[in-house]
């Protein structure tokens, strides 16, 4: 299944879509979790949690263990911030990595938020710099 996989390098828990999950079905466990936002702290959330599923990058072979991922109707991301090839092709020092992304984000669901205890998610694979050294982009597996 093709799933946008985002990380976030701000939350401690991993959250999985209702709707992954639907089309995954794994075994699930009702439980309950603190969440804190700007407007709320640890404010009590009944979700499932699933355990044992992996990733993968979208070309990649290496498979990941993912964290205990906790469920949650939707999440609030903007598809148009994801890259993609096309967005890749426009910058020249992208062009090495552009083919490892989709095309479009049209019909790919965000379908994880990934937290900041999935360590291989933060080991870059290769890092690419402009040539005046103002932008650059981190590769991951």
């Amino acid at each position: 299944m093709l799933v946008f996989a985002l990380v976030d390098s701000m939350s401690d828990t991993t959250y999985i879509t209702y709707n992954t999950i639907a089309k995954l079905n794994p075994d699930t466990m009702k439980t309950q979790i603190g969440l804190t936002t700007l407007t709320s702290n640890n404010k009590p959330i009944d979700c499932d949690i699933v355990t044992g599923l992996k990733v993968r990058a979208y070309r990649g072979t290496e498979r990941h263990s993912l964290p205990p991922c906790y469920s949650h109707p939707t999440l609030p991301i903007d598809n148009t911030q994801i890259p993609t090839k096309q967005k890749l092709q426009t910058w020249p020092h992208l062009l090495p990595v552009a083919d490892e992304l989709p095309d479009s984000t049209n019909n790919i669901p965000v379908g994880l938020l990934i937290s900041n205890t999935f360590m291989e998610a933060y080991r870059p694979q290769q890092i690419l710099i402009t040539s005046k050294k103002k932008n650059h982009l981190q590769s991951r597996q």
